[in-house]
């Protein structure tokens, strides 16, 4: 994603938080195939800080298998739509 789109989305509705917030709360208005193939999950874990490593290595390998479609289109399979993840890792101690 180049740096003009990142910034855009980042100020949209302040910033990926206040947007998932906005879109979550619409969640009924979207076409239906989407309905089911996105929304929240929310954990908890026990982990070690190596192992908290671990998954958000685990997570960001997930995710980024399709980096390569985000500044070429022709590599979007028919149908594709922008749909934005966010993760969100904490300690709670």
């Amino acid at each position: 994603m180049s740096p003009e789109n990142g910034r855009a989305l980042e100020s949209e509705a302040g910033g990926g938080r206040g947007r998932a917030r906005a879109r979550l709360s619409r969640k009924r208005s979207w076409p239906a195939a989407w309905q089911g193939a996105l929304g929240e999950l929310q954990c908890l874990a026990f982990v070690t800080p190596g192992e908290a490593r671990q998954m958000n290595q685990d997570i960001t390998d997930v995710l980024t298998r399709y980096s390569d479609r985000l500044d070429d289109p022709a590599r979007r399979a028919p149908g594709a739509a922008a749909a934005e993840i966010l993760v969100l890792g904490y300690p709670l101690a």
